[in-house]
């Protein structure tokens, strides 16, 4: 029952009253307004579910496209290195499977909504999460105009490597999101490289310098 129609039903309660006197009238108003106030508090109860369903939902559904983003930075950070290492040895890249960005539908429409819901550290990370996609974003689309010109390999190899490192700084914003960490621990390429099993000649001369 919405506000404006309950206080119609009071005011017409109270009309109602002004022309009964007594127990008569009293007998039929109280069992009235008793009514009213359960079917009210039932109204209130229903909605508050409805929105705690709604936004549990919404959670939920974030979470799931953060984890599908986590992926997709291990998917672009193996990808980047290899082609890296192509460019690096100046070898044609015949293809990638580099996508042209990270879409976050599910953040983009619900967040905002829903953030009194996070914790003071989760919204920090998500918040920094959301910039730094933007970021990968730049880097894919300057490696696509990059990639229509397969023999230029100073190019690519810039290209890539930008995106390897907005990636793994995303990926330790992740990393520090799940652990519940106020501050992010130091991520460094190469540790993401072995988590991920990776065998590269660029991870070799990180580790060996």
């Amino acid at each position: 029952m919405e506000i404006e129609a309950f206080t119609q039903c009071l005011s017409y309660l109270e009309a109602v009253q002004n022309k009964k006197t007594g127990i008569d009238a009293l007998l039929p108003i109280a069992t009235t307004a008793i009514g009213i106030f359960i079917g009210f508090g039932i109204n209130v109860i229903r909605d508050r579910a409805k929105d705690s369903k709604a936004t549990k939902n919404k959670k939920m559904c974030i979470t799931e496209e953060l984890n599908q983003i986590k992926l997709l930075l291990e998917h672009l950070f193996t990808e980047s290195l290899r082609i890296y290492d192509s460019s690096v040895a100046q070898e044609v890249i015949a293809g990638h499977r580099l996508p042209s960005e990270i879409d976050t539908p599910f953040l983009d429409e619900y967040y905002v909504g829903i953030a009194h819901r996070y914790t003071q550290e989760e919204r920090e990370c998500i918040a920094a999460l959301t910039l730094i996609i933007k970021e990968i974003n730049k880097c894919l689309e300057a490696f696509k105009e990059d990639a229509g010109n397969s023999k230029n390999f100073n190019r690519l190899g810039i290209s890539s490597l930008n995106i390897i490192s907005s990636t793994a700084h995303c990926y330790q914003t992740f990393e520090s999101m799940l652990r519940k960490e106020k501050k992010p621990k130091k991520l460094l390429i190469i540790e993401l490289a072995d988590k991920l099993k990776l065998s590269s000649t660029y991870i070799e001369k990180l580790r060996a310098s």
